[in-house]
């Protein structure tokens, strides 16, 4: 989406960054910690870098239930936010003419 254009993928990152530290919804660990936050994206995600052995990217520490209650939460979370961006997506289309409703 930000082909090679460094300054836009690292102003996308500050946002999503932004929206975990700031969503009190979120597991702590994950919201006060940028390590945590990228390697349990990486985690999540299942990068296809990370998946083969030598360069699998795992949480140590935290036993498979706790993993699981931070994937339910930030499902959650992130669903809600995925919802408002195709609702503000759809209105600014709409707004563009783009898309159009018939009763």
């Amino acid at each position: 989406r930000y082909d090679d254009n460094q300054a836009n993928r690292s102003s996308a990152w500050l946002r999503v960054t932004h929206l975990f530290r700031s969503d009190e919804r979120l597991p702590k660990a994950i919201r006060k910690n940028p390590v945590m936050l990228s390697l349990y994206l990486m985690w999540l995600l299942q990068h296809p870098d990370m998946q083969q052995k030598k360069g699998k990217v795992e949480i140590t520490g935290k036993s498979r239930k706790t993993l699981y209650r931070w994937r339910i939460a930030c499902e959650a979370v992130c669903n809600e936010w995925i919802r408002l961006a195709e609702d503000h997506a759809e209105e600014l289309l709409e707004e563009a003419g783009a898309i159009k409703y018939e009763n």
